[in-house]
């Protein structure tokens, strides 16, 4: 799955069976290269953090949840990067040779797991998800093609 296909995601509540919000934007730990959690958009109250972590599932018309007792106010980091309005899709990606490969297209992700699968560059090159090394306000680190 495509981290641009989920602007406006559904997120239900199996425990009422109502739309609790949208996903708005995607956070990922680069380290780990996995999604941490969402930000989510039309959510009733101060609770607009979703982690991944409190997922029940996530299918491709909507992702689920137990109760809205799983939502929070943030993810309790310090100011991590969002994908898509922090504007790192769309940003540039250097290697840690500091070789600008182009700019960002699209994360894709496994939606089992959370774990980033691919980074898509807008030259059509296609990274591992593995070599995902940090992501800043300047550039996506990577790690150069072809190093292990």
């Amino acid at each position: 799955m495509k981290v641009s296909e989920l602007k406006k995601h559904p997120v239900l509540d199996i425990s009422s069976a109502t739309t609790v919000g949208q996903i708005d934007d995607v956070v990922v730990d680069p380290v780990k290269s996995q999604i941490l959690g969402f930000t989510l958009r039309k959510a009733a109250g101060k609770e607009t953090w979703l982690s991944w972590a409190q997922l029940k599932s996530f299918g491709a018309d909507a992702a689920t949840i137990e109760t809205t007792d799983v939502l929070s106010t943030g993810p309790g980091e310090a100011a991590p990067r969002t994908l898509l309005r922090g504007k790192v899709i769309g940003g540039r990606v250097l290697t840690d040779q500091g070789l600008g490969l182009g700019m960002l297209a699209d994360v894709e992700f496994d939606p089992e797991s959370g774990a980033v699968t691919a980074l898509v560059l807008d030259r059509g090159q296609v990274l591992g998800g593995d070599s995902l090394r940090g992501i800043g306000t300047y550039a996506t680190m990577v790690v150069h093609p072809g190093d292990p």
